[in-house]
């Protein structure tokens, strides 16, 4: 019947599907398409619950509003939204749906989201809306995994958690969903071999606070820094050291800007790890293609104390959140500086 009166009242619609299972661990109530008017709703076993979630994303039809620029944007447009829908209630006579839920509430959950949509934001690196939801919905797919309570999850998002365990493992959500689409023609997943570092709490911490850095820095640099090929096809590479946990953002930073370049074509990308167990500077090779282009991203790593041995386990950890959908390979120093040359010498 809601669908009817939207479609009566020319409000421009694709198709509704009605979900029984919840896509993420997030439990999202729907969604609506801003480029087809696609919408689909989790069926609740309310079935006022089920209404209520069709009748926001009716709203979110009917308003059509741009694409939101910021996090805080996206959260007003779902205040504004819900707004709308309980209006859209009135109208067509189901305003009954919402007895028992009074808007404050409604508000208060809005609210709540918007700040865990911040935190998340701060472990994903990233500013972007689209990003910011992808990444609360790793987030909690990877509590839901674990086990985690409601009351957990709250705590880890804001490190404040009884156990310092938990507040570094939240670092450990795949990236996978920050971009739309992929290629995984080299494979996905590997290892790092016998130069894989061991994960604690450490190295949790030490990610946590640099991927929390990094989401500040501004990458502008990165096109003055990179050295162009002037044959073709196009290639890019950019080197980097890494010595000490102070030089690990800009690291993350380079690495996940060229990770999330292009949004809008499927990305190939690799990480090869070259060195031997026995020494300690290794290098870090991100390669990434897409289109007639491909960008090398080389991390030489070479700890100036034993106590920075640490930044390595976390570059590590920060690589495998990556791992659905890149490949890891690890090879010999030798063959890491014959590749080096042949693309910088």
């Amino acid at each position: 019947m809601l669908w009817q009166r939207a479609r009566a009242a020319g409000i421009p619609l694709g198709r509704l599907a009605i979900l029984r299972r919840p896509l993420t661990a997030a439990r999202i109530g729907g969604a609506w398409n801003r480029s087809t008017g696609d919408i689909w709703v989790l069926q609740s076993d309310d079935p006022a619950e089920t209404l209520r979630r069709l009748l926001h994303e009716l709203a979110h039809a009917e308003r059509q509003s741009p694409r939101p620029a910021t996090i805080d944007e996206d959260w007003n447009e779902e205040a504004a939204t819900e707004h709308r829908a309980r209006d859209l209630a009135q109208r067509w006579d189901v305003g009954a749906i919402f007895d028992g839920l009074p808007l404050s509430r409604s508000l208060a959950q809005i609210e709540t989201l918007r700040e865990r949509h911040h935190l998340a934001a701060d472990l994903a690196a990233t500013r972007e809306p689209f990003q910011a939801r992808a990444a609360y919905d790793a987030i909690c797919n990877l509590a839901h995994s674990r086990g985690w309570g409601e009351a957990t999850l709250e705590a880890a998002l804001y490190d404040a958690d009884e156990d310092d365990v938990v507040n570094a493992a939240i670092v450990d959500f795949s990236r996978a969903g920050l971009r739309a689409s992929w290629r995984v023609g080299h494979g996905i997943g590997g290892s790092f071999g016998p130069l894989a570092c061991q994960q604690d709490t450490r190295s949790g911490t030490t990610l946590r606070a640099a991927l929390h850095q990094a989401g500040a820095l501004n990458v502008d640099w990165l096109s003055r820094r990179l050295v162009i090929s002037t044959d073709a096809p196009r290639r890019l590479s950019l080197l980097l050291t890494l010595s000490e946990a102070a030089e690990l953002p800009a690291v993350l930073s380079a690495a996940q800007a060229l990770l999330l370049a292009h949004p809008d074509q499927s990305l190939l990308a690799t990480w090869r790890c070259y060195g031997e167990a026995t020494e300690s500077v290794h290098t870090y090779q991100l390669s990434i293609s897409v289109d007639q282009e491909t960008t090398h991203l080389w991390v030489l790593l070479r700890p100036r104390r034993p106590r920075d041995r640490i930044v390595e386990a976390a570059l590590q950890r920060f690589l495998l959140t990556w791992a659905e959908v890149t490949a890891i390979r690890n090879e010999s120093f030798a063959e890491g500086l014959l590749t080096l040359w042949a693309q910088h010498g």
